[in-house]
């Protein structure tokens, strides 16, 4: 069953204590449905809040959640709660531990106390177990449901669910005294919000400060514990820079509510004058309303917003609509086992927007789905994604993101992408990044470009551009592959050569012959390599020889695994460089 929210009407009455009035009555609730309220009070009141909820049955493998004092257990499956709608923060809720067994998965429980004037939002949810919105449709509950509790038919868990409710009572108070308003997350003194966030999207706004300011930055985010990035989340950065000024540390964030995995974070920052833009985006689960565990406590405000901080001066913020330039070279929407590569010319120096998502595997510190770029005329690697200049792309924790301003001088360059047998677009097998389309690498304008300063170069203008006299790259297992060369007057010629070494030994290696003798001239040793990223097994050469005039050829040759397209381990940082180039040393 699809989620939804329902926008609570009062509903009255049945019976109440004596003196005491019922304002509220949120009831009924169906499977994974999410009811709202707001109530504002004219003054301070005595409340009584009285519910009925569901508790998973089965045995508690983990304990209750107390990590701060909103500390929650996450074994409610139907429940309600009141938010104060100024603090954020709740005044009431329904829990295992303060609610007492009626019958079956059925708990009651209230409360009796004080409440200033103000604005509070009430709220019911309705979610089973670990059950998805397929399994839902099903005749039965998932099998996770089954493991750690009863094996119910869904019309069982609706019938309780129909007995289910909160009532908001006060001897003190009438109906006729209080105000009620629409709950959708608005906060009075936002500056910018990007809230109500559902499933599988990607927000963002831009704002300009004409002088420093505070900002208090408050979000509602998806971080399971045993990640280092949240799977939804927002961040801030320089418009023109792309540097990240703000995004949210996990010592930074509090324990939000219902499932263990919301987390609520609350920032003070300080920032520059200058122009921002501020980012929010979820995977294709648990946001709003379609929250696959129990919701936060403020389950409108999935998102983030901005709020006036310390010295805030009023009118100093305004806003824009942040809108990405035309790419200049986009090879995105890559599949598994993708290698892809694009030649580029700049005609003058300039700064160029690289944003690029990949896979990362943390515990072996290297990209298996990655993007960068090499200039063509040295070989050398201008740019490359690493663990320190990327961050979380959303969903699981192995997407990351590159997305920043690459300074590079005149010249050609080759921007390439590839990726390993799983874990790419259409093709993800955890959770999705929060830009699915844009896994690969897109080059966009930089501060200051110049867009007729940037051409797209062809294979046969690379090859002509480049001088070489050898490029023998891309190379399979179980190959041998030759080219032949001539040299009409000695010459200084530079050697690029990238394979697989162990123990001091090459077991995918190139090296040069003398056409007519098979004299070698140049031989790929171990020794002479150094690592070339990836698995130490990935070596390196790069060595400057002189040869006689005449006639060569080079070979390169590999053995049964681990070479360009079936690698046994991982990759070389460049692994479409498996193989050999020789080029004269002048024209480098």
């Amino acid at each position: 069953m699809r989620a939804s929210v329902f926008l609570a009407t009062l509903i009255l009455v049945l019976s109440a204590p004596a003196g005491a009035e019922t304002l509220v009555r949120l009831e009924s609730p169906d499977l994974q449905d999410l009811q709202a309220v707001g109530i504002e009070l004219p003054r301070g009141a005595e409340i009584r809040v009285n519910a009925v909820g569901l508790r998973e049955a089965g045995i508690q493998i983990w304990p209750f959640r107390s990590d701060d004092d909103d500390g929650d257990d996450d074994w409610m499956r139907a429940f309600a709660w009141i938010l104060d709608a100024e603090t954020r923060r709740p005044v009431w809720r329904l829990s295992s531990r303060e609610s007492s067994r009626v019958s079956g998965h059925v708990r009651e429980g209230g409360d009796t106390r004080h409440l200033d004037a103000g604005r509070y939002e009430v709220y019911y949810y309705a979610g089973y177990g670990w059950a998805t919105e397929r399994d839902l449709d099903t005749e039965r509950v998932g099998f996770w449901e089954s493991l750690f509790s009863d094996r119910r038919d869904l019309d069982d868990i609706r019938d309780d669910l129909a007995d289910c409710y909160v009532t908001v009572e006060s001897p003190d108070l009438r109906r006729s005294d209080v105000s009620f308003f629409e709950v959708d997350g608005s906060l009075p003194d936002a500056l910018l919000q990007l809230n109500r966030a559902g499933n599988s999207v990607f927000m963002k706004k831009g704002f300009a400060l004409d002088r420093p300011a505070g900002l208090r930055v408050y979000a509602n985010i998806e971080l399971a514990d045993r990640d280092d990035y949240p799977a939804d989340y927002g961040w801030i950065v320089r418009a023109e820079t792309r540097e990240v000024v703000w995004q949210p540390r996990r010592s930074s964030g509090r324990f939000g509510g219902g499932g263990e995995k919301n987390r609520r974070v609350d920032d003070e920052i300080e920032l520059e004058a200058g122009r921002y833009i501020v980012y929010f985006g979820t995977d294709d689960t648990h946001a709003f309303p379609e929250f696959n565990v129990g919701p936060p406590h403020d389950p409108f405000n999935w998102g983030i917003s901005l709020l006036p901080g310390e010295g805030f001066v009023a009118g100093s913020l305004t806003t824009f609509d942040a809108v990405d330039p035309e790419p200049l070279l986009a090879l995105d929407e890559t599949g598994d086992d993708a290698n892809r590569q694009q030649a580029f010319v700049l005609k003058r120096a300039g700064k160029l927007r690289v944003h690029s998502l990949g896979e990362y595997i943390d515990r072996e510190k290297l990209f298996v789905d990655q993007g960068w770029i090499v200039n063509a005329d040295s070989g050398d690697t201008v740019w490359s994604m690493t663990g320190r200049n990327t961050i979380g792309a959303g969903g699981a924790d192995k997407n990351r993101m590159f997305d920043g301003v690459v300074d590079l001088d005149a010249g050609a360059y080759v921007v390439y992408y590839a990726t390993d047998g799983s874990h790419a677009y259409r093709g993800f097998n955890r959770a999705t990044p929060f830009e699915p389309a844009a896994w690969g690498v897109t080059l966009r304008p930089g501060p200051g470009f110049d867009r007729g300063d940037f051409e797209l170069l062809d294979e046969a203008a690379l090859e002509k551009r480049g001088g070489y006299l050898v490029r023998l790259v891309g190379v399979g297992d179980d190959e041998r592959v030759r080219q032949e060369f001539t040299l009409d007057r000695p010459m200084s010629v530079r050697i690029r050569a990238v394979g697989e070494g162990t123990r001091g030994s090459m077991h995918d290696y190139g090296f040069i012959v003398e056409a007519e003798t098979d004299r070698v001239v140049w031989e790929m040793h171990y020794g002479d390599t150094s690592h070339a990223g990836g698995d130490p097994k990935n070596r390196e050469s790069r060595e400057e020889i002189r040869l006689e005039a005449g006639s060569y050829r080079a070979i390169y040759v590999t053995d049964g695994s681990h070479a360009f397209g079936d690698w046994n381990a991982a990759a070389p940082r460049d692994p479409l460089a498996w193989g050999i180039t020789i080029r004269p040393s002048s024209d480098l």
